[in-house]
This record gives structure tokens, C-alpha cells and sequence, in this order.
């Protein structure tokens, strides 16, 4: 479990390429973080796990699945990726809760400077709109993120000069897919309409049962 808040941004220092999957490898910088073999790392927003370490460089493999579903795929030698640590017992919440489980993959439509802000505009599957409403919650390459607003198939977001400078969105470019995973609540609710939630067209109500059966409260 993550929370979408990158902890680095690094550079893809090897690939190795086969049919059925990729193994890559990135050059983490020197950190407190006590990485080990088998642990669960965000890679711009898909959970890998680590299976080899060097020094400071961390390998994990992406299977065919992962290539498929994400932009691991389009990876390339310096490309700079996204890096986010799994939770600990201790950590703090300051994003919201991801999964690492990516969605599906968007594409950036259009960028726009905007006063202090930079916004992106991102198209998306049609039939993931029942999973994303303005003002929630929405990771894109593992960047936890505010839907500002949603138009047709393609929503847009605003980014402040911190979350460019600590993340891969600085180097963003028109055309770039990016890693999609909508909200853990947003998932709940859509699959669970008609059934544990009562919903009709102007609401949808969460339940304190349904938080409890879902694991997020005790």
C-alpha cells in the first residue's frame, strides 16, 4: 500500500527485454530507507517487487500483464521514473491510499501554465468514468493527485511548483501516457451499487457497515 507521495524521482540505468516480460533496473539515490529483497516498490505508480540489489541499484521484473496494463512498458535507458517506498505502521497519510494496481493507462492531451500552477489535461477509457469525480482523488504515474475538473472522456488536474520539481511531471510531454489508478472508495462504490449502497441519481451514501466490511475502519 502506498499513498502517492514520491519519495524519489530516478533514472532506468538498465533493460533487459523478452518475450514474456521486462527486467529493469533504476539507481535509487542514498536515503534512510532500508530496501530489501522481496519488498514491495511503486514504480511511476505500479507495485514491483525488488529482485535484485547493487549497490544502489534495485531490480525488479515486470511481466507481461504489468507491460500490458502500464507504461513500464515504454520505458527506455534514463528515462526517470517515479519511486514511492510501501507504508509502514508509522508512516504519514499525506496523499490518499493507492494500491499500486493500475487501472489503466491515459494519455496527456494538453498542458497549460496557468498563474503559479501547471494544469494537465488527461484522456482516459470511456468506461472508467463512473470511477472519477471532481475533486477526488486519482493517482496518475503513482502521483497522488485533485481531479479538478472532467470533461467528456478526459479529466484535468492542477500541479504547484513542489509537485513538479518532486516528481517526473517536469518532464511531462503532450502525447505521454501515463499510469492511471482511480480511488479504492471510488472502486467500492461503483461495484457495489444497487447491493450494499443505496445510490439514486443525485447521491451516493458509504455506510460505517460498509467501511467495516471493506477493511477501512474497525
Amino acid at each position: 500500500m502506498f499513498t502517492g507521495i514520491i519519495n524519489q524521482i530516478v533514472p532506468v540505468v538498465s533493460i533487459k527485454d523478452s518475450a514474456d516480460k521486462k527486467i529493469f533496473s533504476v539507481r535509487v539515490n542514498k536515503s534512510s530507507e532500508v530496501i530489501t529483497l522481496g519488498e514491495s516498490i511503486a514504480i511511476n505508480g505500479v507495485c514491483q517487487t525488488v529482485s535484485a540489489i547493487k549497490s544502489n541499484e534495485i531490480s525488479f521484473y515486470a511481466m507481461k500483464q504489468t507491460l500490458t496494463d502500464t507504461n513500464i512498458n515504454n520505458l527506455h535507458i534514463t528515462d526517470m521514473v517515479n519511486i514511492e517506498f510501501s507504508l509502514t505502521p508509522i508512516s504519514k497519510i499525506s496523499g490518499h491510499f493507492v494500491t499500486g494496481h493500475v487501472d489503466c493507462k491515459g494519455k496527456i492531451i494538453r498542458i497549460e501554465k496557468k498563474n503559479d500552477a501547471t494544469a494537465f489535461h488527461i484522456s482516459f477509457p470511456d468506461n472508467f468514468k463512473g470511477l472519477i469525480v471532481e475533486k477526488g482523488s486519482i493517482a496518475v504515474n503513482g502521483i497522488s493527485l485533485t481531479v479538478s475538473s472532467i470533461e467528456d472522456s478526459s479529466f484535468t488536474f492542477n500541479a504547484i511548483p513542489q509537485t513538479l520539481m518532486a516528481t517526473t511531471l517536469q518532464y511531462a510531454q503532450k502525447i505521454d501516457e501515463v499510469n492511471l489508478e482511480f480511488d479504492i472508495l471510488a472502486k467500492y462504490l461503483n461495484a457495489n451499487k444497487g447491493h450494499d449502497i443505496k445510490t439514486d441519481k443525485d447521491s451516493s451514501k458509504i455506510t460505517l457497515d460498509l467501511l467495516r466490511q471493506k477493511g477501512f475502519i474497525s
